[in-house]
């Protein structure tokens, strides 16, 4: 079984702090020697919309402040995200035959959806993150999210293999922690094997068993199942 890789919330706050100009530059060793520079100011909020969403990096680049839905009191409720995984690979082009996915919005996500102007914003056309990009918001958006969290992550000293996927495979792998098998009505998979394969940290999975009891206490346990549902 592949390795899944996830990334904790200690690794994730050093990864912040060094995403500086300064910081993005790479000098590239070769023939002809060339210098990249990774830094853009975009992309704490791309990282942290595709931790706080568990999103692909091609669906947070298209997503709008209009694709938020909202309850019948006007509360945001959940993120209505096409996937272009499984669009793709079924050829659909049609907008009312594709597939979507409704990403819950967290106490968390909507904390960011707030610094990010939701207010000023809500219901508009704008994408939500980096607004100001009118152009080049997909391949080469998509490749600078990932080269710049491959360059950002080395200057942190973590040693684990980590990627801009392990981003999604974080979200998953927590939301498996709190839904079980119902996970996949969240991500929209069809199943459970393709999550268990290739999403799911089940080490990870396994640590948050650290204070299950086979006989704890069933007062307890009610309390703790019903606070999940009702959140």
């Amino acid at each position: 079984m592949t390795k899944i890789e996830t990334i904790t919330k200690e690794e994730f706050e050093k990864i912040l702090p060094v995403i500086t100009l300064e910081n993005g530059v790479e000098l590239t060793p070769g023939k002809i020697r060339t210098n990249r520079n990774h830094y853009r100011t975009w992309l704490k909020d791309g990282f942290r919309l595709a931790l706080e969403s568990g999103r692909r990096r091609e669906e947070i680049c298209q997503m709008k402040w209009s694709d938020i839905i909202h309850d019948s009191s006007e509360n945001p409720v959940c993120i209505k995200v096409f996937d272009i995984k499984v669009n793709n690979i079924r050829g659909v082009e049609k907008e009312e035959e594709k597939k979507i996915v409704y990403v819950p919005i967290t106490e968390n996500l909507m904390q960011l959806l707030n610094e990010l102007g939701y207010e000023k914003n809500k219901n508009s056309d704008k994408y939500i993150l980096a607004p100001e990009l009118k152009s080049q918001r997909g391949k080469v958006m998509c490749d600078t999210l990932s080269r710049a969290f491959a360059h950002y992550i080395k200057l942190t000293g973590i040693k684990k293999d980590l990627s801009f996927k392990c981003l999604r495979k974080t979200y998953i792998t927590n939301l498996a922690i709190t839904m079980g098998s119902n996970t996949k009505m969240v991500t929209g998979h069809s199943g459970d094997d393709v999550l268990n394969r290739h999403y799911i940290n089940h080490f990870e999975v396994s640590k948050s068993l650290r204070n299950f009891q086979v006989f704890g206490n069933e007062t307890e346990r009610k309390q703790e199942l019903n606070a999940i549902r009702e959140n």
